[in-house]
């Protein structure tokens, strides 16, 4: 029954509650539980809910709730070195031109003559111009639009 010191408005009939966390239970779903006015505010899983009729007023009914805390898991990171390239590149070796070949990406293309793909933007930033006049799409999508025979220059 709703009380002035209630912070809860909508409080169902007994049936409905009993109902519902039955159905929570089944469900075998993590709940929210809330303890208004603390910190506690977790997940949980509802291991076993028992009620009978209450023994101080007629309608009441007594309940025991077993609650599990529930952990979701998370992938673990794991941290890779960096492998060190035992040929060192000279920059006379590298070509200062690379014509596009079908399948490449900018990506395959970082990763071929710098020893790491991640510096693809190097490539894009050198052919920015010219990539966004061949496709308007590089504008949204920058550098994913290349094509064979289009020609890149390969800053060093």
């Amino acid at each position: 029954k709703y009380t002035p010191i209630a912070e809860y408005k909508s409080i169902p009939s007994p049936e409905n509650a009993i109902a519902k966390i039955e159905r929570m239970m089944r469900s075998k779903k993590p709940v929210r539980f809330i303890v208004t006015g603390t910190k506690i505010n977790m997940q949980c899983s509802i291991e076993s809910f028992n009620h009978s009729e209450g023994t101080y007023d007629i309608g009441d009914r007594e309940f025991t709730l077993q609650l599990k805390e529930y952990k979701t898991a998370s992938p673990r990171k794991i941290k890779r070195k960096a492998k060190k390239s035992s040929k060192k590149r000279s920059s006379k070796g590298a070509p200062k031109v690379y014509t596009v070949k079908k399948g490449d990406t900018l990506w395959d293309i970082s990763g071929r003559f710098y020893g790491d793909s991640t510096k693809w933007r190097r490539i894009w930033n050198a052919n920015k111009a010219a990539m966004i006049k061949r496709s308007r799409r590089n504008i949204r999508q920058p550098g994913h639009w290349i094509f064979p025979g289009q020609k890149l220059k390969i800053p060093q």
